[in-house]
């Protein structure tokens, strides 16, 4: 087997590491994967022990991918879902991330709670998704404003990107309460933005007509 078509990275033995993932960015599955490896101290303690929905591109993103959320490898967990029992995937180290970068797995989504505590969230997310006319400068700002929101309710928060346009602001919790009353809350706070700032902000899913605001997406809870 050529050079190219071997690579191990914190022990995961890589298939096509040469294979670009990111076409338009020449960035090839090992590169991907180094990355994650590179970021192990922050990336581990966002994921562990938690169920996974994943973005599948096994070809790359510029091939078709789908979302994936009951896998058969690394750990899994049996969780009840509406009408079957889906197992999903779990990672709780670097090499279970890494794995992930082998199979193809671009985008890693973590639910808000844990395996041990699945009915409770043990964190809330908006999602500040921002129409094609709002510029970043503007998102910034919507997340300030939304942690300004949140400290005066007493809580602190904390900020990731999305891999798109916007931002995702998230709020630590322990996991006391149900998902029914943190999808509550998480709307109740959207809404008095949006009273507040009806020309910046907007519940409305539907693109068309908010090109110029910012949605606040806070359905992540439900």
């Amino acid at each position: 087997m050529p050079v190219s078509e071997r690579a191990i990275v914190a022990g995961v033995r890589l298939s096509h590491p040469d294979r670009l993932i990111y076409p338009e960015l020449e960035i090839s599955k090992r590169q991907l994967a180094e990355y994650f490896h590179g970021i192990r101290a922050w990336i581990v303690p966002h994921v562990e022990a938690r169920p996974l929905t994943l973005l599948h591109c096994p070809a790359g993103i510029a091939s078709p991918c789908h979302y994936l959320k009951h896998a058969m490898a690394l750990r899994r967990v049996r969780i009840k879902e509406k009408t079957k029992v889906g197992e999903y995937l779990v990672t709780d180290n670097i090499e279970g991330v890494v794995s992930l970068a082998q199979m193809g797995i671009v985008e890693i989504h973590t639910w808000n709670s844990t395996c041990e505590d699945l009915e409770r969230p043990n964190r809330i997310v908006w999602d500040l998704d921002p129409g094609p006319e709002v510029g970043w400068k503007d998102v910034v700002a919507a997340g300030k404003l939304l942690r300004d929101v949140l400290a005066t309710l007493g809580l602190r928060c904390w900020v990731k990107t999305t891999g798109g346009n916007g931002l995702h602001v998230v709020v630590p919790l322990r996991p006391t309460l149900p998902w029914t009353q943190c999808l509550e809350f998480s709307r109740a706070v959207g809404e008095a933005i949006v009273r507040a700032e009806p020309a910046r902000f907007t519940l409305t899913f539907r693109k068309a007509g908010r090109e110029r605001q910012i949605l606040i997406d806070y359905l992540r809870n439900n």
